[in-house]
């Protein structure tokens, strides 16, 4: 599993095809714009689409900008089941904010890391990821 910092949150490449983030604190267009450079380099590790399980546990506010790249990120055709998880009500409060903008039912918000690993697993038809030597 490879790991990535981007500001404060950590970014695991994991070897299903899964991205997995650990959000801290504020998520800002910058942070936002180096989830989408990690998601390039996810698709160029293992094709697509990718999968993401985001702990917002540990979450500050999401700004207006980058939950429109969120956004953007969640409706391309590369990124398959978002499943966010969060045991806080702030968690679910932001979760709740980016979530209703996507437009696809491809993301699901959960109280725990185990029902959203359980939901992504479900991924009837999705393609197997690539291997990589």
């Amino acid at each position: 599993m490879e790991k990535y910092m981007v500001g404060e949150n950590e970014v695991f490449f994991r070897s299903s095809g899964i991205i997995h983030i650990i959000l801290r604190g504020e998520q800002t267009a910058e942070i936002a714009r180096s989830f989408q450079d990690n998601h390039e380099l996810a698709l160029a590790k293992f094709g697509g689409p990718i999968d993401y399980l985001i702990d917002m546990n540990q979450a500050g506010k999401v700004t207006p900008k980058a939950r429109r790249m969120v956004k953007d990120l969640a409706l391309s055709m590369d990124t398959g089941k978002v499943a966010v998880f969060g045991a806080h009500s702030l968690a679910k409060f932001y979760a709740n904010l980016v979530l209703s903008s996507f437009g696809r039912d491809n993301s699901r918000f959960f109280p725990t890391k185990e029902q959203a690993e359980d939901w992504l697993k479900t991924s009837a038809g999705k393609p197997a990821p690539k291997t990589v030597c």
